[in-house]
């Protein structure tokens, strides 16, 4: 794409981007103790991180909070069997994808 040389903000020239996570959202969760963990970070402006996780993870009878650019969550797994568990894993992180505007991507493991 063309672009001046020098301009002062440089990024309001680009062309228009689609889905709403086009800057650097990220979605990390592990499970511990008998919980799900998520964090989330972003860089986008237009999406506040806090109220995102909030929504996905207290429907599904967790906690979260937050603030616009990072949030935590805690979703209690105890008592559920395995496939359970990973089903609820599986449930959350689709309808994060989902808030993101984005399709189903294969994750990187950390370690």
């Amino acid at each position: 794409m063309l672009m001046p040389k020098r301009v002062k903000y440089r990024k309001a020239q680009r062309g228009r981007m689609r889905g709403k996570a086009q800057r650097g959202s990220t979605l990390a969760f592990g499970e511990y103790e008998q919980s799900i963990f998520f964090s989330l970070r972003t860089s986008d402006r237009r999406m506040n991180a806090g109220r995102l996780i909030r929504e996905v993870v207290e429907a599904k009878g967790g906690s979260a909070g937050g603030h616009g650019t990072m949030a935590g969550a805690r979703l209690s797994v105890k008592g559920l069997s395995a496939a359970a568990r990973r089903r609820l894993r599986e449930e959350v992180v689709r309808a994060f994808l989902d808030a993101f505007g984005v399709s189903a991507r294969k994750g990187k493991p950390l370690a």
